[in-house]
Protein backbone atom coordinates (compact mmCIF):
# COMPACT_ATOMS: atom_id res chain seq x y z
CA UNK A 1 0.00 0.00 0.00
CA UNK A 2 1.58 3.53 -0.87
CA UNK A 3 2.50 5.11 1.96
CA UNK A 4 -0.20 8.64 1.21
CA UNK A 5 -2.85 5.64 1.12
CA UNK A 6 -1.31 4.41 4.92
CA UNK A 7 -1.87 7.71 6.53
CA UNK A 8 -4.74 8.49 5.24
CA UNK A 9 -6.13 5.27 6.67
CA UNK A 10 -4.19 5.57 9.63
CA UNK A 11 -5.79 9.27 9.95
CA UNK A 12 -9.43 7.90 9.27
CA UNK A 13 -8.90 4.84 12.31
CA UNK A 14 -8.10 7.71 15.03
CA UNK A 15 -10.71 10.21 13.89
CA UNK A 16 -12.89 7.14 14.07
CA UNK A 17 -12.33 6.37 17.59
CA UNK A 18 -12.04 9.47 18.84
CA UNK A 19 -15.20 10.40 17.82
CA UNK A 20 -16.75 7.17 18.94
CA UNK A 21 -14.77 6.33 21.92
CA UNK A 22 -14.56 9.88 23.40
CA UNK A 23 -17.95 11.29 22.65
CA UNK A 24 -17.45 15.12 22.67
CA UNK A 25 -20.05 15.94 25.22
CA UNK A 26 -18.24 13.81 27.79
CA UNK A 27 -14.74 15.33 26.60
CA UNK A 28 -15.73 18.28 26.93
CA UNK A 29 -17.17 17.82 30.31
CA UNK A 30 -14.14 15.75 31.49
CA UNK A 31 -11.71 19.01 30.16
CA UNK A 32 -14.12 21.19 32.09
CA UNK A 33 -13.35 19.70 35.09
CA UNK A 34 -9.94 19.54 34.91
CA UNK A 35 -9.73 23.17 34.37
CA UNK A 36 -11.51 23.94 37.57
CA UNK A 37 -9.15 21.50 39.51
CA UNK A 38 -6.73 23.29 38.15
CA UNK A 39 -7.99 26.52 39.01
CA UNK A 40 -8.50 25.15 42.51
CA UNK A 41 -4.29 24.96 42.63
CA UNK A 42 -3.78 28.16 41.21
CA UNK A 43 -2.76 26.84 37.88
CA UNK A 44 -2.08 29.61 34.90
CA UNK A 45 -4.65 27.82 32.51
CA UNK A 46 -2.72 30.25 29.73
CA UNK A 47 0.97 29.35 30.73
CA UNK A 48 1.05 25.09 30.51
CA UNK A 49 3.93 23.66 29.15
CA UNK A 50 4.38 20.91 27.48
CA UNK A 51 4.69 18.79 30.54
CA UNK A 52 1.45 19.91 32.06
CA UNK A 53 -0.29 19.21 28.79
CA UNK A 54 0.66 15.58 28.58
CA UNK A 55 -0.39 14.83 32.17
CA UNK A 56 -3.34 16.17 31.13
CA UNK A 57 -3.95 13.94 28.25
CA UNK A 58 -2.65 11.11 30.24
CA UNK A 59 -5.68 11.53 32.62
CA UNK A 60 -8.26 11.83 29.72
CA UNK A 61 -6.65 8.80 27.65
CA UNK A 62 -6.80 6.98 30.75
CA UNK A 63 -10.51 8.39 31.56
CA UNK A 64 -11.68 7.09 28.31
CA UNK A 65 -9.36 3.76 28.00
CA UNK A 66 -8.19 5.01 24.73
CA UNK A 67 -4.22 5.64 24.20
CA UNK A 68 -2.66 8.89 24.69
CA UNK A 69 -2.68 9.70 20.42
CA UNK A 70 -6.16 9.16 20.18
CA UNK A 71 -6.25 12.42 22.78
CA UNK A 72 -3.87 14.47 21.69
CA UNK A 73 -5.47 14.25 17.81
CA UNK A 74 -9.03 14.85 19.27
CA UNK A 75 -7.60 17.84 20.99
CA UNK A 76 -6.00 19.11 18.24
CA UNK A 77 -9.28 18.82 16.32
CA UNK A 78 -11.55 20.38 18.95
CA UNK A 79 -8.83 23.29 19.13
CA UNK A 80 -9.13 23.71 15.44
CA UNK A 81 -12.77 23.79 14.98
CA UNK A 82 -13.21 26.19 18.40
CA UNK A 83 -10.29 28.16 17.23
CA UNK A 84 -9.15 28.36 20.63
CA UNK A 85 -7.47 26.13 23.20
CA UNK A 86 -8.90 23.45 25.30
CA UNK A 87 -5.89 23.54 27.33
Amino acid sequence: MPEDQHSWFEYQAYAFAGLILVPNEKFISKIDSIKLEMKAHNLDLNNLGDREREVIIEVLASYFFVSKEVIRRRLDKEEEIAKIKLI
